[in-house]
């Protein structure tokens, strides 16, 4: 692989934060190919890695019924498939995998279109790692009336962990204040149980808050690509305290537009949260973008751009950080 020249925009009237620089050169080290692989199951729509554990989403796989997905774990050393995983009650059109995540030996999976709670309600599940084996199945719930099921929640969309937290979005989730505006669950990994369901303070029909999630050590954000703050669909992204559910930020990027999308993608860093906006028109139509907010004071520090993008590149759909 070349290298990739990279440089951040200026941003604030401030010039150019960071001097555009070469990057290291990354070799392959293996393609992985499951032999149970056939065309359209979206091998790698979704991927996370935990120590030499690597979790891969296929969530067109028809091994269960059209589209049911499926799970593959692997070990990151040697290449080797270690198990091939489905939910319970995996069946037809649930896209299981749409969405993965890995922690602590625990690997997870959403399945946005699961029924069982209702039409297109959704679930999440966890599975121990180095057995293969299923071992907690999260649902979705609720209030508005009693006994009223999950219906369209999508929970299980976007899911993500952290050393104490397993989050879930669930973009179509009916219960906030003004309802349609889409929740976030967060679950103690320890115990597995539900300890708080998020909303935006300003939520409205069909923000789609919760289709993207990122976790930290003390943080909970969720992206809300939908919001029309700036001009429909231009988005943003909540940042909540992961132990009291208090909405600190609302982010917000500066120069963004209609029909950005910002929020469809997050990250949380020791000291950032990093938002995609992949249909930014910052270098054109769709050529996406990336912004960087400061992680304590929800303030925007820059916005990413590589020297190169033009026009439906859509950077920035998906992104992930580790340390610096």
């Amino acid at each position: 692989m070349s290298a990739v020249k990279w440089c951040v925009a200026p941003i604030f009237g401030l010039g150019m934060v960071s001097n555009c620089a070469w990057s290291q050169t990354i070799h392959e080290s293996m393609k992985i190919v499951p032999s149970s692989l056939q065309p359209m199951d979206l091998f790698g729509h979704d991927v996370a890695i935990d120590e030499s554990i690597a979790v891969i989403g296929a969530h067109f796989d028809d091994a269960r019924g059209q589209a049911a997905g499926v799970v593959y774990i692997y070990d990151t050393d040697s290449g080797q498939l270690l198990h091939e995983v489905f939910g319970n009650d995996t069946t037809f059109q649930n896209n299981f995998g749409v969405s993965v995540a890995a922690e602590g030996g625990s690997a997870y999976a959403g399945a946005f279109l699961n029924d069982t709670n209702g039409i297109l309600a959704g679930a999440a599940y966890e599975f121990d790692a180095s057995t293969g084996s299923q071992t907690r199945r999260y649902n979705p719930f609720q209030v508005i009336f009693v006994g009223e099921q999950s219906t369209g929640s999508a929970f299980g969309f976007s899911i993500d962990t952290s050393e104490d937290w397993f989050v879930v979005g669930a973009p179509g989730d009916l219960e906030g204040a003004n309802g349609g505006g889409g929740a976030v669950y967060i679950y103690d990994r320890a115990s597995r149980e539900n300890v708080g369901k998020f909303f935006a303070q300003d939520a409205s029909f069909a923000d789609n808050m919760g289709r993207s999630v990122a976790v930290g050590a003390d943080v909970v954000v969720a992206g809300s690509p939908f919001d029309d703050d700036r001009g429909q669909d231009s988005g943003s992204a909540y940042v909540f305290d992961a132990s009291t559910g208090e909405q600190v930020h609302k982010l917000v990027a500066d120069e963004i537009s209609p029909n950005a999308m910002f929020g469809l993608a997050l990250a949380v860093s020791r000291d950032y949260v990093i938002v995609g906006a992949p249909t930014s028109s910052a270098a054109g139509a769709a050529s996406g973008a990336v912004y960087l907010f400061d992680f304590n004071t929800g303030q925007q520090v820059a916005r990413i751009l590589p020297e190169e993008i033009s026009a439906g590149d859509r950077f920035g759909s998906s992104l992930d950080v580790e340390d610096d």
